[in-house]
């Protein structure tokens, strides 16, 4: 009974570090976004952000979000972030809009500033 609670600490750990590894696969050499690992549900930006193609700042730039944009966190590899957004302009759920329609997806340098609600 007494090493309960280190096994608990150690799964939240463990989770932790599943959320932030889980979501990119690697591609040969270029790390690709998992969209169906991404979180499920979006946070919103609290600063605006460069979206590169690649984990790399000579990677070209797919989009620049402002303040307030939502994005889902799908992982993240040597200091970059995945993510998948909606287009600018658009509100849509992400997780909902299917093979049809998908969100675009890149990676931005660092950890994204974020607003938290609650």
């Amino acid at each position: 009974m007494s090493r309960l609670p280190a096994l608990t600490a150690t799964v939240g750990i463990v989770a932790a570090t599943w959320i932030a590894t889980a979501c990119v696969t690697v591609d040969g050499k270029l790390p690709v976004i998992d969209r169906s690992a991404c979180e499920a549900e979006a946070s919103r930006l609290a600063a605006p952000v460069e979206v590169r193609s690649a984990p790399a700042t000579h990677a070209p730039t797919v989009a620049s979000l402002s303040t307030g944009h939502f994005v889902y966190r799908c992982g993240r590899t040597k200091g970059w972030v995945a993510v998948m957004f909606p287009a600018v302009g658009e509100a849509v759920d992400c997780r909902q809009t299917g093979r049809a329609r998908p969100c675009a997806t890149g990676w931005v340098e660092g950890e994204p500033r974020l607003e938290l609600f609650g």
